[in-house]
């Protein structure tokens, strides 16, 4: 479904993502994207589209945005869906999956 926007990884990650780094860039731009995020403590299991703090669009904004910042790709773990990134918890699994499938 992604493929149109998914470009060829050149440099393996090598290192371990930090969860809590993870969280706190995927917060940090998700308040970006939504003034109610901004207003409101958004915590690990903040509804983001369930609850409508982001759109479909912003959906593939997170998901481009996430493949590219973390060197991941969703697909090789679960096929991107809204509902299941429909948390930061969420998010930061699937990202720490796809990250430990993808090293060497």
């Amino acid at each position: 479904m992604f493929a149109l926007f998914r470009r060829k990884r050149t440099v393996a990650n090598t290192e371990p993502l930090d969860r809590e780094q993870v969280s706190t860039e995927l917060e940090r731009q998700i308040g970006s994207w939504s003034a109610v995020a901004q207003e409101l403590p958004l915590q690990g299991s903040t509804p983001l589209f369930s609850a409508g703090l982001l759109d479909s669009l912003q959906f593939l904004d997170l998901v481009l945005f996430v493949e590219r910042r973390f060197s991941v790709e969703l697909g090789h773990v679960a096929e991107p869906t809204p509902e299941k990134l429909d948390t930061v918890d969420k998010i930061v699994e699937l990202i720490l999956s796809a990250s430990t499938r993808s090293r060497p």
